[in-house]
């Protein structure tokens, strides 16, 4: 193992880590976060961004707030580490770099690989209040159930998520950018302006929400790369982390959700297809849902209960054209995974509702709204009946999530909010 702490902190000789230059749209939060005191911790599925953040902020607080360079300090763990080590680097920090008096910049990249990290970290913050501690790692926050009571009232997770239309464009440098940010605010430009950029956007749902596909050579076949990103979190990750008795059980468990990205499913179903039972299955969704490749929403107009025992599970977008996606051409399902991200990003809490044959969406509790995703370039009356009725019914606002029109046309649709997809 390295533990060679001078061949991760380039900062100590002058240099600046080799990330790009543009920032994503949560790169200011992480930064206010950071100056709280407590940890910061972003959490996300492998390859999502969150070591390029950790970097980048590493790299803002030098260049940016001229923070002393050897008041910093990175490290990256890797797979067979332990908490031994992670004392051992810390300590050997405090020894020969730190100025204990001054406020200092901890950035611990893959923490997940630590047993019992949250212990040391604990002790860090609660011993030395000038600590200003960024973390990251690829498993949701409650996956232990111990971190996050050692830790209470320590922490601020921050969820990563895949890019979004507007990043895209910022980061590959795309002269669409323009037309995006002058018309994002203008609820009357949005129409035309989204005819302009839904090439671009249907081309970044089917290939570039996860940010290294922006600049994937064309000549290597992305989805071979995907494709060992989920093989590692079904094949390492869940059974290092959980101890997982049946992988073929997961993987065969998530290759027929994402074939049924954003369908209605039930325990009893998937338990009959798997030949398995629905407490392992709940097991397993939990597992998925922990390791950021899926999203689960329950049945309900009430978040604090469900009408029944289904819910609608969605695939991380990222991973849309993986090996388990023998659907993912179906532009509609795309657009949905895209739009649920975006509504999590926001921090709403979301649930959908379906009564007989009768489906919203989306439910924003946060937002107070109904949303019905219909990506289509025309949109027809009668298709909204039910949203409207229940919208009235609730007091929440009627959204629709469109290709591009703007607006309906009748006066009972008068109250209605039409959103193209491309500017969520």
């Amino acid at each position: 193992m390295n533990l060679n702490i001078d061949s991760f902190n380039l900062q100590w000789i002058g240099q600046s880590f080799l990330v790009p230059q543009e920032t994503r749209l949560v790169f200011s939060d992480i930064l206010k976060r950071l100056d709280t005191g407590l940890i910061t911790f972003l959490i996300g599925p492998r390859r999502v961004g969150k070591s390029t953040l950790l970097k980048q902020s590493l790299n803002h607080i030098i260049n940016e707030q001229k923070v002393k360079r050897t008041q910093t300090f990175f490290y990256e763990f890797e797979p067979g580490q332990t908490r031994q080590d992670l004392d051992l680097v810390i300590n050997t920090y405090f020894e020969n770099k730190l100025d204990k008096n001054s406020i200092f910049y901890m950035f611990l990249d893959e923490i997940q690989f630590i047993p019992n990290y949250e212990l040391s970290l604990k002790y860090l913050v609660d011993q030395f209040p000038q600590a200003r501690i960024l973390i990251t790692g690829s498993l949701s926050l409650g996956y232990k159930r111990k971190m996050a009571e050692s830790l209470a009232g320590r922490i601020l997770p921050i969820q990563i998520y895949p890019l979004c239309f507007e990043e895209y464009l910022k980061i590959a440098k795309l002269p669409q950018l323009k037309i995006f940010q002058e018309s994002k605010n203008q609820l009357n430009l949005l129409s035309q302006a989204a005819v302009e950029l839904n090439p671009e956007f249907q081309k970044f749902l089917t290939k570039a929400t996860y940010p290294q596909a922006i600049f994937w050579p064309d000549t290597v076949p992305l989805k071979d790369f995907l494709d060992t990103i989920v093989n590692q979190s079904l094949n390492q990750d869940s059974m290092q982390f959980f101890n997982l008795e049946r992988p073929d059980l997961i993987s065969g468990l998530y290759k027929y959700l994402a074939s049924n990205n954003g369908s209605e499913i039930s325990l009893s179903t998937l338990a009959s297809k798997t030949q398995s039972n629905g407490i392992t299955i709940k097991k397993y969704l939990d597992v998925l849902e922990m390791l950021g490749l899926i999203y689960v929403l329950k049945n309900t107009l009430d978040p604090l209960k469900n009408i029944n025992s289904k819910a609608k599970i969605y695939v991380n977008s990222m991973f849309e054209n993986s090996w388990a996606n023998t659907n993912h051409n179906n532009l509609g399902n795309s657009v949905e995974s895209y739009v649920l991200e975006r509504l999590m990003f926001s921090k709403s809490q979301i649930s959908f509702f379906r009564d007989r044959n009768k489906e919203i969406d989306f439910i924003n509790y946060t937002n107070k709204e109904v949303i019905e995703v219909k990506y289509k370039a025309n949109i027809e009356l009668d298709k909204f009946d039910f949203l409207a009725a229940k919208s009235k019914e609730i007091g929440y606002k009627p959204v629709i999530i469109s290709q591009s029109q703007t607006r309906l046309n009748g006066f009972e649709y008068n109250n209605f909010t039409i959103i193209p997809a491309c500017f969520i």
